[in-house]
């Protein structure tokens, strides 16, 4: 409940803000689709644009928000994936020029993770994930075929560990820098922005340290979460889904079969009575 105003900030749980909306935002997918099913492109396009356009009257100045429209910026980028899906299917199999398409795509990424647009013009951001999302869907480009490196692969399959537990790792480090400056008489821990942070110099001299360190622990963590939490956990929610599923199988079934065994004793009883009376009136006539 992180991102509907009833916090000043993220709570003990920041980086679970984003997973609760998911949640929510699956459900409205869901009642979509049972209740729209032939005017699903009309649905997704109507409340991806509506979205958008509450965000940016509660928030012009940034997209970025968490704890108090979070749930506008899900929608936002949630209904644009669905569109960016919907037109994916009706193109074709082969996207013309894969190579210059892909080049433009990683040139506009570079273009916006540099720049960080301000203000309303992060509002294009959904756009330009669009077209990348798009292009790279047909995976037939160079760049694509460096996305299939195993490493890369790796990343993308522990990428949801990594963002989950990342914040527990660094405030994991932060009391263990500062437990030992504590003992140790040094200066391992300051403030910055109103952020306790692990002292690697000045915050400009900190960047790529801290990158590395990032990398260097995060990674390795989240793949043991991934191997021995994520995945037994999917599995056994597929599991849980396969059984439930085979059970109402076996439920429907027994009640087709229990409403059927009187319907055919029923029918055979008539059936006997018919021939009866047919026996009883052949002699009849016969006489």
């Amino acid at each position: 409940m992180q991102s509907f105003g009833l916090h000043s900030g993220l709570t003990w749980n920041g980086v679970a803000w984003s997973a609760a909306l998911e949640f929510y935002v699956s459900i409205l997918f869901a009642v979509i689709v049972l209740l729209f099913p032939r005017r699903l492109y009309d649905v997704f396009l109507g409340l991806c644009v509506a979205a958008g356009l509450l965000l940016y009257t509660v928030s012009p100045e940034t997209l970025f928000v968490n704890t108090d429209w979070g749930i506008l910026r899900a929608a936002f980028g949630f209904f644009a994936g669905c569109l960016v899906y919907d037109l994916r299917l009706r193109s074709g199999s082969r996207l013309k020029a894969p190579n210059l398409w892909e080049a433009c795509c990683l040139v506009l990424v570079i273009a916006f993770a540099v720049t960080t647009p301000s203000g309303g013009w992060q509002y294009a951001f959904p756009l330009a994930a669009m077209i990348v999302i798009y292009v790279f869907s047909f995976d037939q480009g160079a760049v694509s075929s460096v996305l299939r490196s195993s490493a890369l692969q790796k990343l993308g399959l522990w990428s949801y560990s990594i963002y989950m537990i990342h914040t527990f790792i660094f405030q994991v480090m932060k009391m263990g820098a500062s437990f030992i400056g504590q003992k140790a008489k040094f200066d391992l821990v300051g403030w910055h922005n109103n952020e306790k942070l692990v002292l690697l110099g000045t915050p400009d001299q900190a960047v790529l340290p801290a990158i590395v360190l990032s990398v260097v622990l995060v990674v390795p963590v989240a793949a043991l979460t991934y191997r021995w939490i994520e995945k037994p956990a999917m599995d056994a929610a597929r599991h849980g889904l396969a059984t439930a599923s085979g059970a109402a199988s076996d439920i429907a079934w027994l009640r087709i079969r229990s409403l059927a065994n009187p319907a055919r004793a029923s029918i055979r009883f008539g059936l006997g009575a018919l021939r009866a009376i047919a026996r009883r009136g052949g002699a009849y006539i016969g006489t």
